[in-house]
């Protein structure tokens, strides 16, 4: 993760605030700030960690996740996969190498999806028994 901090300051990208409801970012010398929705924990079953977003003025709902790149890759869009096989030689070559990798996703979600997902989440969160499991199956 610390690589991909340090990668993302030098293409222009920088963390600067982070609040229990927001973060402000620096992209590429403007400021942007952002409303967290939701974060998704990071846990041994999900091998991600997710966070959803909207962007102050903007109506649009992204999420981004990190996460093994087995759980990234078999989550992409079939259709928008440009770069994927190039990507897994890259990872494979990391891999043979003996580093770790971790890639990182975005999507945009519909206002009326979000607010479907959110509903069968907050249920979840609040079921007595299986908590655990019915979070997991509500993402």
């Amino acid at each position: 993760e610390g690589a991909l901090v340090s990668g993302a300051k030098q293409l222009g990208f920088s963390f600067n605030v982070r609040t229990p409801n927001s973060v402000v970012i620096y992209a590429l010398g403007q400021e942007e700030t952002y409303e967290v929705l939701d974060v998704l924990e990071f846990n041994s079953n999900r091998k991600r960690m997710s966070v959803i977003v909207r962007k102050k003025g903007s109506d649009r709902i992204k999420l981004m996740t990190k996460g093994a790149d087995s759980v990234i890759y078999e989550r992409l869009s079939k259709n928008q996969q440009k770069f994927s096989d190039l990507t897994l030689e890259h990872l494979d070559l990391y891999a043979n190498e003996g580093l770790r990798t971790l890639c990182i996703a975005v999507r945009e979600i519909p206002q009326e999806e979000y607010d479907q997902w959110k509903a069968s989440y907050d249920k979840a969160c609040q079921a007595l028994e299986n908590r655990e499991q019915a979070k997991e199956d509500a993402c």
